[in-house]
């Protein structure tokens, strides 16, 4: 309702006087399609009226005080300055509104998209914003300008049919309809003039409301006491159309960025508590089992006491468990020979230990946090002071994107037979950021065994999909490659989901414990099927 015709009409009505032989010194803009006009006088020497020309929030502003930009700005039409405005006339029928000065003539129109504010001079026009202005000088010499006055009023011979009286006079929006048609019981369609005239000088008359709809945080500004808009909250009232415009304003912007703050925590913390909805449920399992610490020791001393039976490609072997005098299978690394399997589950139970009570740590914090986040989510309607939802915004981390939506890469980034995504740390901070928070539960982590080296990350797209066994040693290629083994001619890599990678309160960058791992033997290069991608 800002862009309305009354309102552009009561504009002249409530500046005619203040305006008419005012003096324009400078014409410029340092804003899109915001269009300044310096009017200064001795009693107030930075007065300006604002033109805004965008196509949402057209309207007209009487500013006492305000300062042009040093730099950035773009003067128009200095020669013909400075004018004296003579004339402030508005077109009988249509939103455009003519000022007349002494040399030139300035005309604001208010035509959807196309909205625009023309220079007028010896018959030749120039436009503020780019738009195409063949025809115009006859589109606006088919225009009768009049001064406004109050109350308004409809010719006599007016129809009184809305449809055909909206033809003559476009400006009838459907606001004003629906106001009139709440108001008085008549047949759609149907008019009477006295009725009609009476909503159309409310908004010469009335005091100019603000009001906020809670659904969608939309501001509308409106004369106050109208029907259709009962349901709005009331967030300000006033007399003057200068100081609604800047009351409009000012609400649209605070609202408009708490839409907008919310919308971003709201989708931060779905995606939070998404991610640790499946942590949860991961943890769960795990602290449920129990730690395997004593298993994986038993184990290790079965294999001592049946270490000739053990040898070196074997994959499980069966043994006699001393406890319960059962048969019990025992998985075997077939690269090694007895001692080396022997330790191993030594190691795993050492290991194990540990990765226990983190998971027992890592799931008592997860629960924790995921319950704060659904608290807040659950009162995030509620706040509406800006400085707190942007420490909430900041709080939360949501992840940058760029203009396309999809994450910033900083990592080296690969592409693998033209289908599967490679991501490679720089560094050990690097490292960290990419294995604990751009790495999702279900992708591959390589890292070179017993080398000091990059964490390497494999997309993992569809995680019900098997990854072919030469993907896999392509990214334990690559990952060998950006190592302190780069040199060998053959390097162990370990291998797991990114679920299985761990980090100890205290380790130092880049350093983590594995839950559990695969091996694979490969050469240290990058493979011909592994292309890089520089973003």
């Amino acid at each position: 309702m800002i862009k309305s015709y009354f309102y552009l009409y009561r504009f002249i009505l409530e500046n005619l006087e203040e305006l008419t032989g005012a003096t324009v010194t400078n014409i410029y803009t340092q804003e899109k399609d915001k269009l300044f006009l310096a009017l200064p006088n001795s009693e107030k020497p930075f007065r300006h009226l604002i033109i805004n020309a965008n196509p949402n929030f057209t309207s007209l502003l009487l500013k006492e005080e305000h300062h042009k930009a040093k730099k950035n700005f773009k003067d128009f039409i200095p020669e013909l300055l400075p004018n004296a405005i003579t004339k402030i006339e508005i077109c009988e029928n249509d939103r455009i509104v003519k000022f007349t000065l002494q040399k030139f003539e300035i005309y604001f129109a208010v035509m959807g998209a196309r909205s625009n504010v023309f220079f007028a001079h010896n018959g030749k026009f120039e436009a503020f914003r780019k738009n195409k202005i063949e025809g115009l000088n006859a589109f606006l010499s088919n225009k009768n300008f009049i001064t406004p006055v109050a109350p308004f009023h409809f010719p006599e011979n007016s129809p009184q049919n809305f449809d055909l009286l909206k033809k003559d006079f476009p400006f009838l929006n459907k606001f004003i309809r629906n106001e009139f048609y709440t108001r008085f019981n008549l047949p759609e369609g149907k008019v009477v003039l006295s009725g009609l005239e009476k909503i159309c000088n409310e908004f010469l008359e009335n005091k100019i409301a603000i009001g906020l709809n809670e659904k969608d945080y939309g501001v509308r500004m409106y004369p106050a006491g109208w029907k259709i808009f009962q349901d709005l909250t009331l967030l300000d009232q006033q007399e003057k159309i200068n100081n609604a415009i800047i009351s409009y304003f000012s609400f649209y912007y605070k609202f408009t960025k708490e839409k907008k703050l919310k919308r971003e925590i709201s989708s931060a913390l779905t995606q939070q508590l998404e991610k640790l909805s499946n942590k949860l449920n991961e943890l769960s399992n795990r602290v449920e089992e129990g730690s395997k610490e004593n298993l994986y020791r038993k184990f290790a001393d079965l294999l001592s006491v049946n270490r000739h039976k053990v040898f070196k490609g074997l994959e499980n072997i069966s043994v006699e468990d001393f406890e319960s005098g059962k048969e019990i299978s025992i998985s075997l690394d077939q690269k090694l020979d007895a001692q080396g399997n022997i330790e191993k589950y030594y190691e795993k139970a050492r290991n194990e230990k540990t990765a226990y009570e983190k998971s027992v740590e890592l799931f008592n914090e997860s629960k924790e946090k995921y319950n704060q986040l659904f608290e807040l989510r659950q009162r995030l309607e509620d706040i509406s002071d800006l400085k707190e939802l942007e420490y909430l915004k900041k709080k939360l981390h949501p992840g940058k994107v760029n203009g396309k939506g999809k994450e910033k890469i900083k990592f080296r980034h690969f592409l693998i037979d033209g289908r599967y995504h490679l991501f490679v740390g720089r560094d050990s901070s690097d490292n960290d950021e990419l294995t604990f928070r751009f790495a999702k539960q279900n992708d591959y982590w390589f890292h070179a065994r017993g080398y000091a080296g990059s964490h390497v990350v494999l997309r993992n797209e569809n995680p019900k999909e098997k990854m072919p066994k030469n993907i896999l040693k392509t990214a334990a290629s690559v990952a060998a490659f950006y190592s302190k083994g780069k040199t060998a001619s053959l390097v162990p890599v370990s291998y797991t989901f990114r679920k299985y990678v761990r980090k100890k309160k205290g380790m130092p960058p880049g350093k983590v414990l594995l839950q559990k791992e695969d091996t694979l033997i490969v050469k240290p290069e990058i493979p011909t099927n592994c292309e890089q991608i520089f973003e």
